[in-house]
């Protein structure tokens, strides 16, 4: 049982919603804490009710790689049977014990199964799963439903969360600009993702697993916050890893993101890849190499063709008389078919054109050169 003696419950907690303070109340209930520190790392405690644990320290950032790297597939699929499911039997009863069965299932799924290896998340899903269920009276059919609706909105939830973070990281990473430009870039893609508030508290006791119970003060006091919804905290560690410049960057070659050892833009990480333990950094570049010059063997053809269409508008530039011939080509057509074909051959690269497709559009492209004129 809690100590409401103890300086944590005379702690400040502020509770913000819809930009309006709600005042001052004090609080320890279930859910997850967290305690920025310096240089964005971050302490983290889960609190049951009865008993307080304290998880590995992080950084915002590692923690927001942590979570877009979990292999969200098969709670996807489960999720995909627990909507199909048909709860009404043939004669138009109610399947009660599958019903049940289902509820159990997607909390079991949500505390234990797929998310051993990552506690936070695991507390945070069951945690909400339980507020949605406490003080449920469950006596009809439709009273199930309603619960199996709420357990399965919940892991919904966490699917969206997992595809909007990934494109707003991404969005940061993948430009190559100063970290002020690349936070612009992730926000302009929702900029309603900053308006949102946290329960933020002042904790006065020591910041370990006894904070719950002890009754002694320590100086420094802690700003915290709290959380029983994974969304809420999902928002919390993407914002804030916002805040700081650690060179979040992505793969090329796996497409993952990660932090490199060096403050330069980094195209490829260290995981390891293959069975030899040859990581993306070793066997990414001569991958792409390999890639790039399978989609633009046209090139050489290009680089030729461009050398020979330069000379061209040379002459034609050069003509005393000024007189057109069906060779002409003025400087202003032979740029304009320079910038086409490039944006083009981009546009074949990103859209993965077969080789034999992206070589006859080459060709066709080169060949227009000569009729291509500025609108």
């Amino acid at each position: 049982m809690q100590n409401e003696t103890s300086p944590f419950w005379q702690s400040f907690i502020t509770e913000r919603k819809n930009a309006i303070g709600m005042g001052f109340f004090m609080i320890a209930k279930k859910g997850l804490y967290v305690f920025p520190q310096e240089n964005g790392n971050f302490k983290m405690f889960t609190y049951d009710g009865t008993e307080c644990k304290q998880l590995p320290d992080t950084t915002f950032a590692l923690q927001l790689i942590n979570f877009l790297e979990v292999n969200l597939t098969p709670v996807s699929n489960i999720l995909s049977k627990f909507r199909d499911y048909n709860l009404y039997t043939d004669d138009g009863g109610y399947d009660f014990d599958r019903a049940n069965m289902i509820i159990q299932g997607i909390y079991a799924m949500l505390a234990r199964e797929f998310y051993e290896a990552h506690p936070e998340y695991s507390f945070l899903l069951s945690t909400e799963m339980e507020n949605r269920i406490q003080g449920t009276m469950v006596s009809s059919n439709w009273d199930l439903d309603r619960l199996r609706e709420r357990a399965v909105s919940i892991i919904d939830s966490m699917l969206v969360m997992s595809s909007k973070l990934y494109k707003y990281t991404y969005a940061y990473a993948s430009l190559d600009e100063p970290h002020e430009k690349r936070v612009i870039n992730a926000v302009s893609e929702n900029p309603q993702m900053v308006n949102r508030y946290f329960t933020e508290f002042i904790l006065t006791s020591p910041l370990d697993t006894k904070m719950f119970t002890t009754s002694e003060i320590s100086y420094p006091f802690h700003r915290g916050y709290f959380f029983d919804r994974l969304e809420d905290f999902l928002w919390f560690i993407f914002l804030n890893s916002l805040q700081y410049d650690v060179n979040l960057c992505i793969c090329k070659y796996c497409g993952h993101f990660f932090i490199p050892s060096t403050s330069k833009k980094t195209w490829y990480c260290d995981r390891v890849r293959t069975e030899d333990g040859k990581t993306c950094k070793q066997v990414g570049p001569p991958f792409i190499r390999k890639y790039v010059k399978n989609y633009f063997a046209a090139l050489g053809e290009y680089d030729k063709a461009m050398e020979r269409n330069f000379k061209r508008a040379e002459r034609t530039e050069n003509r005393v008389d000024g007189t057109e011939t069906p060779k002409s080509l003025s400087f202003n057509e032979y740029i304009s078919g320079r910038k086409k074909f490039k944006r083009q051959s981009s546009n074949g690269l990103r859209v993965k054109l077969p080789k034999r497709s992206f070589l006859k559009l080459s060709k066709s492209w080169i060949e227009n050169i000569p009729t291509v004129h500025i609108a």
